[in-house]
């Protein structure tokens, strides 16, 4: 999030080196969508698995994903963080970058919840 917010960097940048910051953010951005929205159906196919305590456990985790997933995911990719071949790297803007960190910074209580969630999850099953 962080160098999403470096606003001298980006000043300094040529236009290969944006292309290649875009392209990177975008598929990042796609990756965590999809790896996130995975990990929600994963977890709720796998509370099946499992007694009440832990099944309910993990479908919370999977809640959070999907809240996680459905914040992040609200607009298309493209739009958020979008590539060099949909936007002109020249006009990525600074309140594009900015937007997109401040999407992630609301974004990432949830995905600390979730891997919590898990974790305790996890405990109830060594147990």
């Amino acid at each position: 999030m962080a160098g999403l917010r470096d606003d001298p960097l980006f000043a300094e940048l040529g236009e290969s080196d944006l292309a290649q910051r875009m392209r990177g953010n975008h598929w990042i951005y796609a990756c965590l969508l999809d790896a996130r929205r995975a990990a929600a159906i994963y977890l709720r196919d796998l509370a099946v698995e499992f007694a009440a305590p832990i099944a309910a456990a993990l479908r919370a985790a999977a809640g959070a994903f999907e809240a996680l997933v459905d914040g992040l995911g609200e607009r298309p990719v493209q739009e958020i963080a979008p590539s060099p071949w949909q936007l002109a790297p020249g006009a990525w803007s600074r309140e594009m970058r900015h937007a997109q960190a401040a999407r992630l910074a609301r974004a990432f209580p949830l995905e600390h919840q979730a891997f919590s969630i898990v974790g305790e999850a996890s405990a109830l099953a060594a147990a």
